[in-house]
């Protein structure tokens, strides 16, 4: 062979290696930004630097509204909290009525526009932070399996570990591994836990206590 085909050779194994790489990039990416499109309830998607998406599901049986009067109304509504917060840090990504569901798509830059937009609690950050942000996490913890998790635990991991705290009872999918929840909360996939209404028919909007979610 010569020095010339060695050459190619080698470049043309070094095209395939950087094909399949972005192909399998490219996929975990898809994953990553598609994994709200089949949630069947209310969920929330917490990035790593603090964004929220957020997808409300809500039957549509005996409505009476269409789909543009739904995105209208929701339109003006994200339209007043802009001008009055004056930021463009709410948008309203999609809405629509499909199979007798509303679903509902609202992007949030951070966690505190989603906090200030709902008038809700909701923080995401490290545990640290979390501590300086004045959380006490005086809390009953739990671990994926269900067992008793001692809170001494996760504060001896305060700048490894992230927590998200909010008061809703929601779905919520995490960047990460989820570690340990609060009793009022369960870990219900590697990043996903559920947040059951206390009144048990679904119909409460807040959570008596502060919820707690730890990952890395």
């Amino acid at each position: 062979m010569t020095d010339d085909s060695i050459v190619e050779d080698y470049m043309k194994r070094c095209r395939n290696v950087c094909l399949m790489l972005f192909l399998v990039l490219g996929s975990v990416l898809l994953v990553g930004c598609n994994k709200l499109d089949d949630v069947k309830e209310t969920t929330i998607s917490v990035g790593k630097k603090g964004a929220v998406t957020e997808v409300i599901m809500e039957s549509a049986e005996g409505e009476s509204y269409g789909v543009e009067e739904l995105q209208s109304f929701v339109d003006a509504d994200i339209k007043a909290f802009n001008q009055n917060a004056k930021t463009q840090n709410v948008e309203l990504t999609s809405c629509e009525i499909k199979d007798g569901m509303t679903r509902i798509e609202i992007a949030y830059t951070s966690y505190t526009d989603y906090a200030d937009y709902h008038k809700t609690r909701c923080f995401v950050g490290t545990v640290k932070e979390a501590e300086n942000a004045g959380y006490d996490f005086n809390a009953e913890f739990q671990d994926n399996n269900g067992e008793s998790a001692a809170a001494s635990t996760i504060l001896a991991n305060d700048d490894a570990w992230h927590v998200v705290i909010l008061e809703e009872p929601v779905q919520v999918l995490v960047e990460g591994t989820l570690l340990y929840t609060s009793t009022n909360a369960e870990i219900t996939g590697k990043g996903k836990a559920k947040i059951a209404a206390e009144d048990g028919n679904g119909q409460s909007i807040t959570i008596s206590s502060p919820v707690y979610l730890i990952y890395k």
